[in-house]
């Protein structure tokens, strides 16, 4: 028997968004990616789109999440109470500051 696989995504966050309610309340919709890349070219267009807003607060964050093991009770989990449920690790890899 194998074990149920653990997948690596990607997001991208506001500094101020890491507070340990983040998956619930939401300011900005959380995209996952699993792509690295695609995640980090995303992390530099919001850094740009938000550039000139004074109230948003920098630097903008690339995030590794790590799930638990995906079974099928996670996924159950995840897609009656959201990705707080299947969260198993986050962790900010890179940042970038207003330009």
């Amino acid at each position: 028997m194998h074990s149920a696989p653990v997948l690596t995504l990607y997001i991208v966050s506001f500094a101020s968004d890491l507070d340990e309610d983040r998956w619930r309340d939401c300011v900005l919709p959380v995209f996952f990616y699993e792509d690295r890349e695609e995640a980090r070219r995303s992390m530099f267009a919001l850094r740009d789109e938000f550039a000139s807003d004074p109230y948003m607060i920098f630097p903008v964050c690339l995030e590794k999440v790590e799930t638990i093991p995906m079974t099928k009770s996670a996924i159950v989990e995840l897609l009656n109470n959201g990705p707080e449920k299947v969260i198993g690790s986050c962790d900010v890899i890179e940042q970038v500051d207003r330009p």
